[in-house]
């Protein structure tokens, strides 16, 4: 796995008060308009909206560019297709403000969002504000996001949430987040950038990557100012293969093993291979009865046993890492074509 970019110039803003928010783009010309009117009504003012069109084929880019021909905050960028995480650096590349945010283009905003998050980074004394958010889908329902606890917590105890793959403060995303990236830039001495050979887990990989040398706080409020749209075909919900979703796992537990905070050697080796074990099993248990014609590759039936029995027999989520291990055998028993 590629390392992002270690540098000794720490990131400096050119204007101590802006927000950078960017907006990956990438085929969403029905949604696009309404993310940026969102994020352009905010009561914070001071803002740059740093649109990346992420080698679009439909009108997402014709739309992008009426924006930015009406509002002088407004900053387009044009690449050819590489993802989520390429677009990202291409933002980040670019931006000027102090502090960060970021917008999936089909998604949208309260308008008091980033003016209370900048508060609280204040208030607070923090380097990073969190806030909660509501699910909603095609169909107009909607439903608040799981988040288990609020206020202020120091970043180390969110980087182990983040390693143990809890459900830990702030869910581990980084769109219902304002960064102070100026001056985590200025604590962790590094200037992080998206992973861009990472099609999942990146963003936690980011977080990880910039919290690292960091010793300051979060603070997570219960407001759900971010509105997430759950919608089918999504860069977020669509997996290409499962050999992208595996290679998510190994990303996951080379997390564990650069930035986890461990007591002993058996502590690490737990941690790390059964945090992998687990992302991999969860994957295939996830799958196992769609229609996808890869749901069958990497899985090894008594490979897989011996991987599990191998890495956490002692953890507390053994038994039902086995039942869904049993699971998945009599999914692959009834669904997988029979030779002839």
């Amino acid at each position: 796995m590629k390392d992002t970019k270690k540098t000794q110039c720490r990131y400096k803003a050119e204007d101590e008060d802006l927000l950078s928010v960017i907006v990956p783009v990438y085929n969403t010309e029905h949604y696009i308009g309404r993310c940026i009117e969102s994020i352009l009504a905010s009561t914070y003012k001071k803002l740059e909206l740093i649109l990346v069109d992420d080698g679009s084929s439909d009108k997402s880019l014709a739309v992008c560019q009426s924006y930015e021909k009406q509002d002088k905050r407004v900053r387009l960028f044009r690449k050819a297709n590489g993802g989520m995480s390429s677009a990202r650096n291409v933002g980040m590349d670019a931006m000027r403000g102090r502090y960060l945010a970021f917008v999936d283009s089909d998604d949208y905003i309260d308008e008091k969002m980033y003016e209370a998050l900048i508060s609280i980074l204040h208030k607070e004394d923090v380097l990073v504000a969190e806030c909660a958010w509501l699910e909603f889908d095609e169909r107009g329902n909607e439903k608040r996001g799981r988040l288990e606890r609020f206020g202020r917590m120091p970043l180390r105890k969110v980087r182990k949430g983040m390693l143990n793959d809890g459900r830990y403060t702030g869910g581990g995303y980084i769109w219902n987040s304002v960064f102070d990236y100026s001056r985590l830039s200025e604590l962790s001495g590094e200037t992080a950038r998206f992973d861009e050979e990472l099609r999942v887990w990146e963003d936690v990989n980011f977080q990880l990557r910039i919290y690292a040398g960091s010793k300051g706080f979060i603070f997570v409020t219960e407001e759900p100012y971010y509105h997430y749209f759950l919608r089918q075909g999504s860069s977020s919900h669509h997996r290409i293969t499962l050999s992208e979703d595996i290679k998510g796992a190994e990303a996951a537990l080379a997390n564990v093993r650069t930035f986890g905070e461990y007591s002993s050697w058996l502590s690490r080796w737990w941690q790390g291979a059964g945090y992998y074990y687990a992302v991999k099993i969860n994957i295939i248990y996830r799958i196992r009865n769609n229609a996808r014609s890869d749901r069958w590759q990497l899985w090894h039936p008594w490979k897989s046993f011996l991987e599990g029995f191998r890495i956490c027999p002692f953890s507390w989520r053994f038994p039902a890492y086995y039942y869904k291990w049993l699971a998945i055998v009599l999914a692959s028993i009834k669904h997988r074509p029979r030779s002839a």
